[in-house]
């Protein structure tokens, strides 16, 4: 047991008690956020965080800030999406202990695809001997490994998605090549530059 089994056991902790806390109704959304935004992320990662080379020339770096990048803008649609739904549904009353119970079912699942995504991501993408971490660890490793098995199991990518995605891969790709093209097509001369800033 490393600390990598550690933090799957805090995070499945805490989700479980977040959706004890909130209840089914409202968990569906984040439910619904985390196996898009894994879809997604797990696909146009890459793409996406060419968009960050200025924060790190490692390119596993740039496709992990795509893939949180992914994540924030997903969440915070879901956040929107969860307040609207919560105010449309609070006329309906639902038992109290049963809604809270299947809340925590929920919170449990959504740490699992939510750690399992990362996960194997981190496996994807190493870097800093994470992935030696992963592989010295069974929830990890049962995580990271199980993860396209589940996604598949649920018809969250479907059969042809990596046709798909490879089209929407591409299509984000082009404009960053011409983006980045142009920007190493610049060069100011020399002389140009004020002598102060020289």
């Amino acid at each position: 047991m490393n600390w990598i089994d550690l933090l799957v056991l805090v995070v499945w902790g805490l989700t479980a008690m977040w959706g004890f806390k909130t209840g089914i109704i409202r968990m569906v959304v984040p439910l619904v956020v985390v196996l898009v935004g894994l879809a997604l992320s797990s696909r146009i990662a890459e793409p996406v965080g060419n968009l960050f080379s200025f924060v790190s020339e490692n390119e596993n770096i740039q496709a992990v800030a795509g893939f949180i990048a992914i994540f924030l803008a997903l969440f915070i649609l879901g956040g929107v999406l969860s307040s609207v739904v919560k105010s449309a549904i609070s006329i309906i009353p639902l038992a109290g202990l049963a809604n809270n119970l299947v809340g925590a079912f929920i919170g449990i699942l959504i740490g699992f695809v939510l750690l399992s995504g990362i996960l194997t991501g981190l496996q994807k993408f190493p870097f800093g001997g994470v992935s030696e971490k992963i592989d010295d660890s069974p929830l990890g490793t049962f995580l990271a490994d199980n993860f396209d098995v589940v996604t598949r199991g649920i018809k969250l990518i479907p059969g042809d998605w990596n046709q798909k995605a490879q089209g929407i891969t591409n299509g984000i790709q082009d404009p960053i090549d011409t983006f980045n093209t142009f920007q190493d097509g610049i060069n100011i001369s020399p002389d140009l530059i004020p002598s102060n800033l020289k």
